[in-house]
């Protein structure tokens, strides 16, 4: 299944971004300090366009913070709007 990647402005750094396959958005964040790697969820994500990020702090991605409580949500917000409209 093809992937796009695109990048997510949070207005305090760029997010690298993928979404992959057709169907309602599903957003796969992973663990704090870890790697993307929702791959192992195969055929999971079946029927699903499945949205993942390299999270702040990991490059690709913006390297430097807000690193705050709030800051993990605000940033999965800045991927799944324009994940929606990524083909």
């Amino acid at each position: 299944m093809p992937q796009k990647t695109f990048p997510a402005d949070t207005g305090s750094g760029v997010l690298s971004a993928r979404a992959t396959g057709d169907g309602p958005p599903l957003l796969l964040p992973h663990g704090p300090g870890l790697s993307d790697d929702m791959s192992m969820l195969g055929a999971g994500t079946a029927g699903w366009r499945s949205i993942g990020f390299q999270q702040r702090g990991i490059a690709p991605s913006a390297t430097g913070g807000p690193f705050t409580g709030i800051q993990p949500a605000a940033d999965a917000a800045a991927v799944r709007a324009p994940a929606v409209f990524v083909t």
